[in-house]
């Protein structure tokens, strides 16, 4: 069903990755070769190579990264963690507090907030490693979260 929660959640996740991707693929793309060229450049050609590559540096960081990956982080979180919160209440209760911080993180960036973007991130840093603790608890205690099928295809 396409308008289910656990749907909404995969493309939301989907968009986390695509975001992270498109970053990515930018910075591989141009600093490589500016940098290069700023290592060959002088004086006024110099200048103007750190300015374009700071520039997208901030395009990317700062203004694709940190805004979107958090929001959408935060609201995969806080749709996981409700999902979750019936049946592991503990790990659903720290994933919708992940979550939480991952929202004022970006609305505090967004918003030009510091000290909301400020209290967003040290939620995270907070929560993150109880939620990394978690997961890994949770596949030590149970392996077939992660075990994969595999059906045979071949005939005999």
């Amino acid at each position: 069903m396409s308008g289910s929660p656990r749907h909404v959640l995969h493309v939301v996740r989907l968009r986390l990755y695509a975001g992270w991707r498109d970053g990515a693929i930018v910075l591989a793309a141009v600093e490589p070769p500016l940098i290069t060229q700023y290592a060959q450049a002088n004086g006024t050609l110099r200048e103007l190579l750190q300015t374009i590559f700071i520039s997208i540096h901030n395009a990317v960081y700062p203004g694709l990264w940190n805004p979107l990956e958090a929001a959408l982080a935060g609201v995969w979180l806080v749709g996981t963690g409700s999902l979750l919160w019936r049946e592991r209440r503990i790990f659903g209760t720290t994933s919708l507090l992940l979550g939480i911080g991952a929202l004022l993180d970006a609305f505090g960036n967004i918003a030009e907030l510091e000290p909301v973007f400020l209290l967003g991130v040290s939620w995270l840093v907070l929560f993150f490693f109880v939620w990394v603790a978690w997961c890994i608890r949770e596949l030590i205690r149970q392996p077939e979260l992660v075990s994969i099928q595999v059906q045979n295809t071949t005939h005999p």
